[in-house]
């Protein structure tokens, strides 16, 4: 009896929960992270969210541009305003290797007065400490060229 008792306390849910998040690697818990960023903070256009996916020490280099934390917090509650949507439409490609993410995606913003920009994004996210520490991205067409005329 004492055996099947046993048996019974290392089968409970919550020792599987342990045992499966044990055996995702640290690039597939880090490929969630990116994915998890854009389904609960940019897709819900959810500023309450930022400091959840989003290190302090975070920086942005989008089209040869850079941005602190504060200038791409201020930069992303501009944006939003004016945004009735923001999607992700599709992932062609996302794979990381060690602390890094690396994806390939289209993403389709409709603002406010019903007009859309629909944009192909190539970035590298570095993760750090479970968060976004650095994203370098690439953007075609440029996001400034597109949504500065909007702000």
């Amino acid at each position: 009896m004492k055996k099947i008792i046993f048996l019974l306390i290392i089968l409970s849910p919550l020792s599987i929960c342990y045992a499966y998040e044990d055996s995702i690697s640290i690039e597939e818990k880090n490929i969630a992270i990116v994915k998890e960023m854009f389904s609960e903070f940019a897709e819900k256009l959810d500023m309450k969210k930022l400091d959840i996916y989003y290190s302090k020490n975070f920086i942005l280099e989008s089209n040869g541009k850079r941005y602190t934390y504060d200038e791409y917090k201020n930069l992303e509650e501009k944006i939003y305003r004016t945004l009735k949507s923001l999607k992700v439409t599709k992932y062609y490609d996302i794979f990381s290797t060690s602390n890094k993410v690396v994806s390939r995606m289209s993403i389709k913003l409709t603002h406010v007065n019903g007009k859309t920009n629909e944009f192909q994004v190539i970035l590298i996210a570095l993760i750090k400490d479970n968060k976004i520490d650095r994203i370098w991205e690439l953007t075609y067409p440029s996001w400034s060229d597109k949504l500065s005329k909007k702000m």
